[in-house]
């Protein structure tokens, strides 16, 4: 009984549900000694809707040294559902969480020179990207990616089995606006829509994908995220950047 008058109404809500979500019971946060109320922000695209509960209020950049909780992200992104808890980490920012309720992910976001790095796994497959001003390589799974800018636009042409297959992501100066914890969840999984969609049809009909504007929507398991992808994604083949 002593324990339960100590505890926030949050905390006794999510202990008496048998769950415990950090990033829906957190306080203000203390800047220039004085205490900030966090943030909820909304975030759309294309195909996603995202909602960031208890956003830190001033976190600066990915490696910025800020160490606090940052909240909870929540929402559809390429027909998954998302779910994710984020960390001020120092020199990183963590997130962990679950897609479509059922595959853990957890991804990490630094930065370096001007340029992020995003690291980790989402249900099956292994995350490494690198984006530059003008540049977005690594993997996911066993899908390279190796994108450069052409306006606001980051493309590159793949080729499997013989197939081109030309890729773009539309809203690359959105993409860098956005903060560290939703950037480092929404780029991969906005980059595996774009894989998933081209394959789809060998690169035919494609749907017009990117960052920010208007939300757009793909429907559920898109992603194909509950067995290991058997897909060559041209990993075989000529990848190149661009034209």
């Amino acid at each position: 009984m002593r324990l339960q008058k100590r505890l926030t109404p949050c905390l006794r809500l999510g202990l008496s549900l048998g769950l415990l979500t950090l990033g829906a019971c957190l306080g203000p946060v203390m800047i220039n000694g004085k205490p900030t109320p966090r943030q909820s922000l909304e975030y759309t695209g294309q195909p996603y809707a995202l909602r960031h509960l208890n956003a830190h209020p001033q976190p600066g950049g990915a490696s910025s040294g800020v160490k606090e909780q940052g909240g909870r992200i929540t929402g559809v992104i390429c027909g998954s559902d998302v779910d994710m808890n984020v960390t001020h980490a120092g020199d990183h920012v963590e997130l962990y969480g679950m897609v479509e309720n059922q595959h853990q992910a957890t991804l990490q976001i630094s930065e370096t020179q001007g340029f992020h790095t995003i690291i980790g796994s989402i249900a099956f497959r292994e995350v490494r990207l690198e984006l530059y001003g003008d540049r977005l390589r690594g993997f996911i799974g066993r899908c390279p990616v190796d994108m450069q800018q052409e306006g606001d636009a980051l493309t590159d042409t793949v080729v499997s089995s013989g197939q081109q297959m030309r890729r773009r992501l539309n809203g690359l100066d959105a993409l860098w606006k956005l903060p560290s914890a939703p950037q480092a969840l929404i780029l991969p999984m906005v980059v595996s829509c774009l894989v998933e969609k081209t394959f789809e049809n060998l690169g035919r009909d494609t749907p017009s994908l990117g960052f920010g504007g208007a939300m757009s929507s793909q429907p559920p398991g898109t992603l194909r995220l509950a067995t290991p992808s058997n897909r060559d994604c041209g990993a075989d083949s000529m990848l190149r950047p661009g034209r």
